[in-house]
């Protein structure tokens, strides 16, 4: 009687055993580990995964190091942490609700079409200022361009000062003798991620476009002038970037624009911290938040060894990834973004002195140096390109540009919308064969 009722149980096990299987969700094996993910109507979702060690106790303000392959099948239902930053968002249409925050946040999302088999890859880089933002926001869910057959990756990478504060003991410690630039670094840890396990999820590595926005976009002018970022993409989107003078590691060469490291200097004094000790002793939180409303702007530096020269200068020399490179603006665009507009002037008389003002008694260079507004036109008066229009960010497309072996695409838009996704789809797909003006 017993074995018959126990033949009964197991019966009915296997009968409801198949329809809970069906409903785990896609396992997939890669390098890293197995991870099980989530099938959302035909595309398949695997969130949090970490691509390097948690920048925590000592490996904080170090190089990312590459995550461990774990064993067993890791959960990838739900998305990771958001790097820390500012609670109180600066006003902008961009900004949502502040997203669960820890240090240990470097963590990667996929979406993938179920049926992908080598598809080009679209590596995402948020924006928000190098200060805030997360791959996890609503607004960058890639379920749609996934549905076109292109797999979608976003990433975290560290904010702030953790992600890019200098300090001549961090050089000191350094092989290098350079500090500063990990939220950079952590970007290119993430790409080398995606080259050695995207063809598990059924991307293609040899087929990697970079793209972002605002920071995103200017982390996409980076990538592309870094030396240890050259081969692990092929294709750049830098929608709303821009070229700005960026500090000096050490080197005093600009009136009014300290080094990375005597900034960094001035931070640690600003959290009453003596020496490097007692800022690795301060929580995450006391950092970010006792640099807010400080003056403190996080910033990539350059070094000579991560960044060997203002961005400017790289493209100039031609020194830059051999990668295309579509540049999108927006129309009227520093109107979403209020908090970025200066002071307005106190009297009529200020005004007219201060727009009449050079730009080179303003700031060693002028602080806006669009791509339009300095490589193309230098470009075309030394007969590098075979067309080239030097007009303002937000003229229209003019058509396609040629830089030696580079190819410079771009597209102004009234508003952010359909067609902007439909744009960098087709640029990925390496179908862009025309500029769109639209």
């Amino acid at each position: 009687m017993k074995g018959w009722i126990n033949a009964v149980v197991g019966l009915f096990a296997l009968c409801f055993a198949a329809p809970v299987a069906a409903q785990a969700g896609p396992v997939v094996s890669a390098p890293a580990g197995r991870l099980q993910g989530e099938a959302l109507d035909g595309v398949n979702v695997f969130r949090g995964v970490p691509y390097a060690q948690a920048p925590v106790g000592w490996r904080r303000w170090r190089p990312p190091e590459p995550m461990n392959a774990w064993r067993g099948v890791r959960d990838a239902r739900e998305f990771g942490a958001a790097c820390h930053q500012p609670v109180a968002r600066g006003a902008s249409i961009y900004a949502g609700e502040t997203p669960p925050m820890s240090e240990d946040c470097l963590f990667l999302n996929i979406w993938a079409p179920a049926d992908a088999q080598n598809a080009p890859v679209f590596f995402w880089i948020h924006g928000g200022s190098l200060t805030a933002g997360a791959g996890s926001e609503a607004m960058y869910d890639g379920a749609r361009m996934a549905r076109e057959g292109i797999i979608v990756v976003t990433i975290n990478y560290r904010l702030g000062a953790l992600g890019y504060l200098a300090h001549p003991e961090l050089s000191a410690e350094s092989r290098q003798r350079v500090s500063g630039n990990y939220g950079l670094l952590d970007q290119i840890e993430a790409l080398r991620w995606v080259q050695r396990n995207i063809g598990a999820f059924g991307g293609d590595s040899a087929n990697v476009t970079i793209a972002g926005e605002s920071a995103g976009g200017l982390s996409v002018m980076y990538l592309m002038a870094a030396p240890d970022a050259r081969g692990l993409f092929h294709r750049a989107i830098a929608q709303s970037a821009y070229m700005v003078t960026a500090p000096m590691l050490r080197d005093n060469i600009y009136a009014n624009f300290p080094p990375a490291e005597a900034i960094g200097v001035w931070v640690a004094g600003q959290l009453g911290a003596s020496n490097l000790r007692a800022l690795r002793t301060m929580s995450a939180e006391a950092i970010t938040n006792g640099l807010a409303g400080s003056g403190y702007f996080p910033f990539p530096n350059i070094d000579g060894r991560v960044l060997p020269r203002q961005l400017v200068d790289v493209f100039d020399r031609g020194e830059q990834a051999p990668a295309p490179i579509l540049a999108g603006f927006n129309e009227g665009e520093i109107r979403s973004l209020r908090f970025l507009l200066p002071q307005p002037p106190a009297d009529a008389e200020t005004y007219e002195a201060e727009r009449s003002a050079p730009a080179m008694a303003i700031s060693p260079r002028p602080f806006w140096r669009g791509i339009q507004a300095t490589i193309l036109p230098r470009a075309c008066s030394r007969r590098r390109v075979t067309r080239c229009m030097a007009g303002p960010p937000s003229a229209w497309c003019a058509g396609r540009r040629r830089l030696a072996r580079h190819r410079f695409y771009t597209f102004s838009i009234m508003a952010i919308g359909p067609w902007t996704m439909r744009i960098c789809t087709l640029f990925t797909r390496r179908k862009f064969l025309m500029c769109l003006a639209i």
